[in-house]
C-alpha cells in the first residue's frame, strides 16, 4: 500500500519530462501539451507542445475560486452546502457527476469531488468583476470582467470569460502551492486521495482535474515543481491525470488491457504497484516467502528489461500472460511484503539486465531458452536438472485427443494439417527432453511443425489445461492419441514449483535465483551498493555511508519512542531503516520521484539521504500503527490519522473534523475494530 509521504526540498530540480538521467524517459503522446515549472523560481524546467495557446481552464480554476471566496471573506472553510446535483446555467447543463454523497460538502470535499453546484452557489456572492480582479492578481491575465449572476457562475467553472496558457496555469499553481489557504491545498490533496484525480496518486503529486472544449487537463504540484498536462480527451481524471503521474514518476509502467474493437485501456503504475499486481497474478500460490521474493525480483527484472514491448500499441506491457498477468484485486499484505523486502532489486549478468523467464512446473528439467527462442540463447538460460521440482512428483498429466479433434484445432489456428491425421510422432527433442518437432502423418502426406506450435493451437482450440507442456511421450489408444506429459509451461528459467521447495527447505531468494540463473547476481544496479548495518537501541539502520548516517540512529530511536508514546501502542518488531546514499540511488531502487523523502512498507522504512526528523516520525507512526490495524481500515483514514498525529503541515479537513469530534483514543480504537458506520 502506498503510504502518505513527507517531502524534502531538493536543492536541484528532480523531475523533468525527459526523466532524470538514470530514470526511464517519459514518452508523452505527440498531441499532449505538458509543462513543469520549478516552484521557487517559476522557471520552466521542461515542456512539450504548444505552451502559449490559451485554453479554457475548466475545473482547474475551481481552487482559485474557492481561494478568492475565502480571501474576500465571502465564505468560510467550514461552511457547507448540500449538492442538489442538477445544475443548468444559461441553458447549458452542468449537472454534477460525482457520487451521491450522504453529507453536505465543504471547501475541501467540494474540490475533491469537483462539485459544480458548490462552486457556483458560493460564487453568487461575488460582485461583478470581483473574480476577474483576483484571478489576474494570481496569474490569469486573460480573465475578463463577468457581469451578472450567470456569467459569474460560468467564469467560476472556468467555462467563460477566462483563458490561460499551460505555462500560466503551471505558474499559477506554483503560487497557489505557496500562498493558498490550507483548505484549498487539502482539497487538492483529497482530490488525489479519493476524488477525481486518483489516477495521479501515489507519487507525491496533488492537484485538480478539468475538462473544457474537448481538452482534458490536470494541474497540480509536488514539493518541488508544478505540473500541467493538457490533451484531447474525455476527462482530466481519466486522461490527463495518469500522464501527470508519469511526468512526476518516470520510472513506472504503462499497462494496457485489450478491449475487442476499441483502443486498449491504459493505466500508469509505479514499479512497486506493477510488481505487486504481477506477483498476485503469477505467484500468489507460492507457500514460501523466499520463493515469493525471488519471483518479485524476476517480475521486476522482466518489467524493466521488456518495458516498451507494446510501444506500437501505446503502452509498455499488457496485463495478460503474454507479458505478465496482473491481478490487482489479489494484492495482499504478504505480497506487498515480498515487494518491499526486495525493494528495487533486479537480476544482472555481466553488467546488463538479465533476460528473466519463469514457468509453473519444469517437470524435472528446465528448458534452454535457445532451444525455444533462438534469439534468447543466454549462458544463464541453459537446461538445468531440477531435483527440487521433482521432490513431490513430476507433475504428470495426460491428454487424449482424436485425430479429427486435433485437426480441427490446427485448422482454427490457421495451419494446414493432413486431411486425416493417422499418426502423431516426435521427430526431434531438445536437450531437456522436450519435444522440438512433431510429425503428423495421414491422408495427403506428412506435415511437420514445431511442438510449441502444436501446443498453442491445442490451447486456443481445445483449452489451455489440456496440453500443459512440450515435455511428453505419444502413444496410440484406440482412436485416440494419448500424450503422457510432465510439468506445466515452457520450462525456461525459474521453475515456480522447484523454487517453492527450495524456499521451504531454507534457501534464500538469492540462492533460488542463483540456481535457476547461474552466473547472475541480484542488485539494485549493475554495481550494487555495499550496505552496512548499524544497530541502534530500537532500530536496525542500513547505510552505504556509515559516517554520515550514524547521526540518524538516535533520531530513528527517538522517533520510534515518540510514535509509541503518541499512540500508546508498541512496535511489534524491530524496524529496518534503509538510507540511500543519493537521491538518484533512492529513485532508481524504489521507482519513486526525487521529490519523495521516504515511505514505510511493512518492516522497512526507506529514506533519501539526510531525512528531516518530521519525515522519520511520520514513517515511524505508520510503522507502529500498521501492526495494530485491521486490513479493511481504508487507506484515507490511515493516511489522515498519521498526518494528524504527526502534526504534519497538511492534514485532510475530514480528519481534522473527526479528531475534533471523537478525539485520539476513539480514532485509534477504530484502527483495531474498524470504522463505525457513517464515518
Amino acid at each position: 500500500m502506498k503510504r502518505f509521504r513527507r517531502f524534502i526540498v531538493a536543492t536541484a530540480l528532480a523531475v523533468t519530462l525527459a526523466g532524470a538521467e538514470t530514470s526511464r524517459p517519459v514518452s508523452l503522446p505527440p498531441y499532449a501539451i505538458a509543462v513543469v515549472v520549478d516552484r521557487p523560481t517559476k522557471r520552466i524546467a521542461s515542456s512539450q507542445g504548444a505552451l502559449n495557446v490559451a485554453v479554457r481552464p475548466g475545473s482547474t480554476l475551481k481552487p482559485f475560486v474557492i481561494w478568492a471566496l475565502l480571501d474576500l471573506h465571502r465564505m468560510s472553510a467550514t461552511e457547507t452546502w448540500a449538492c442538489p446535483r442538477e445544475l443548468r446555467i444559461a441553458g447549458r447543463n452542468f449537472t454534477c457527476s460525482h457520487p451521491l454523497l450522504s453529507a453536505p460538502l465543504n471547501a475541501e470535499t467540494a474540490l475533491a469531488y469537483s462539485c459544480n453546484n458548490f462552486v457556483t452557489h458560493f460564487a453568487e456572492r461575488l460582485h461583478d468583476g470581483e473574480l476577474a480582479v483576483f484571478l489576474r492578481a494570481h496569474g490569469f491575465s486573460r480573465a475578463s470582467v463577468a457581469v451578472g449572476a450567470d456569467r459569474i457562475r460560468m467564469q467560476a467553472l472556468g467555462e467563460a470569460d477566462v483563458r490561460v496558457t499551460p505555462v500560466e496555469l503551471a505558474r499559477a499553481y506554483a503560487r497557489l502551492a505557496d500562498a493558498a489557504p490550507e483548505a484549498v491545498k487539502r482539497g487538492l490533496q483529497s482530490a488525489v486521495t479519493y476524488g477525481t484525480a486518483q489516477l495521479a496518486g501515489g507519487v507525491g503529486l496533488v492537484g485538480k482535474t478539468g475538462t473544457a472544449e474537448g481538452m482534458a487537463l490536470f494541474a497540480g504540484f509536488t514539493r518541488d515543481v508544478a505540473v500541467v498536462v493538457a490533451m484531447p480527451g474525455a476527462s482530466g481524471g481519466g486522461d490527463a491525470a495518469p500522464w501527470a503521474k508519469a511526468v512526476v514518476a518516470p520510472g513506472g509502467v504503462w499497462v494496457g488491457r485489450e478491449q475487442r474493437g476499441t483502443p486498449p485501456l491504459r493505466t500508469y503504475m509505479t514499479m512497486d504497484e506493477y510488481v505487486a499486481g504481477a506477483l498476485a497474478g503469477e505467484g500468489a500460490d507460492l507457500r514460501s516467502d523466499e520463493a515469493l521474493k525471488a519471483m518479485a525480483i524476476a517480475i521486476r527484472t522482466y518489467a524493466v528489461q521488456f518495458r516498451g514491448r507494446h510501444r506500437a500499441e501505446g503502452f509498455d506491457l499488457c496485463d495478460t500472460t503474454h507479458c505478465q498477468r496482473l491481478r490487482l484485486d489479489g494484492v495482499n499484505d504478504r505480497l506487498r511484503r515480498a515487494v518491499v523486502d526486495t525493494e528495487g532489486q533486479l537480476l544482472w549478468h555481466e553488467g546488463a539486465l538479465a533476460h528473466v523467464y519463469y514457468s509453473q512446473d519444469c517437470g524435472g528439467a528446465t528448458e534452454a531458452a535457445g532451444d525455444l527462442w533462438p534469439d534468447e540463447a543466454q549462458s544463464y538460460l541453459g537446461s538445468i536438472k531440477d531435483t527440487f521440482c521433482g521432490r513431490h512428483g513430476r507433475g504428470e498429466w495426460e491428454f487424449a485427443v482424436t485425430g479429427e479433434e486435433l485437426r480441427s484445432a490446427l485448422v482454427k489456428a490457421g495451419l494446414n494439417p493432413p486431411a486425416r491425421i493417422d499418426e502423431v510422432a516426435i521427430t526431434a527433442r531438445t536437450a531437456s527432453g522436450r519435444a522440438r518437432e512433431i510429425r503428423l502423418g495421414g491422408a495427403g502426406g506428412d506435415v511437420r511443425l514445431a511442438a510449441t506450435t502444436l501446443r498453442f493451437a491445442v490451447g486456443r482450440g481445445l483449452g489451455w489445461d489440456r496440453m500443459r507442456s512440450t515435455l511428453f511421450e505419444v502413444r496410440r489408444s484406440g482412436d485416440r492419441f494419448v500424450l503422457d506429459g510432465y510439468g506445466a509451461g515452457h520450462g525456461v528459467g525459474l521453475c515456480q514449483k522447484g523454487a517453492d521447495v527450495m524456499g521451504q527447505e531454507g534457501r534464500s531468494a538469492r540462492e533460488i535465483l542463483a540456481f535457476y540463473f547461474p552466473g547472475t547476481r541480484v542488485g539494485a544496479s549493475a554495481r550494487d551498493f555495499a550496505w552496512k548495518k548499524l544497530n541502534g537501541e530500537r532500530v536496525e539502520l542500513w547505510t552505504t555511508v556509515p559516517g554520515r548516517d550514524q547521526r540518524l540512529i538516535p533520531m530513528a530511536d527517538g522517533a520510534l519512542r515518540s510514535a509509541e508514546g503518541i499512540t500508546g501502542m508498541q512496535a511489534g518488531v524491530r524496524p529496518l531503516v534503509r538510507v540511500f546514499p543519493t537521491v538518484e540511488a533512492f529513485r532508481n531502487a524504489t521507482g519513486e520521484p526525487g521529490s519523495v523523502g521516504g515511505d514505510e512498507r511493512g518492516r522497512v522504512i526507506r529514506l533519501q539521504p539526510d531525512p528531516a526528523a518530521q519525515t522519520v516520525l511520520h514513517e515511524m507512526l505508520h510503522f507502529v500503527l500498521e501492526a495494530h490495524t485491521r486490513p479493511d481500515v481504508p487507506a484515507w483514514f490511515r493516511e489522515g490519522l498519521v498526518a494528524w498525529l504527526a502534526g504534519d503541515r497538511v492534514v485532510p479537513e475530514r480528519m481534522r473534523a473527526l479528531a475534533a469530534k471523537h478525539g485520539k483514543a476513539e480514532m485509534l480504537g477504530w484502527l483495531k475494530n474498524g470504522l463505525p458506520a457513517g464515518v
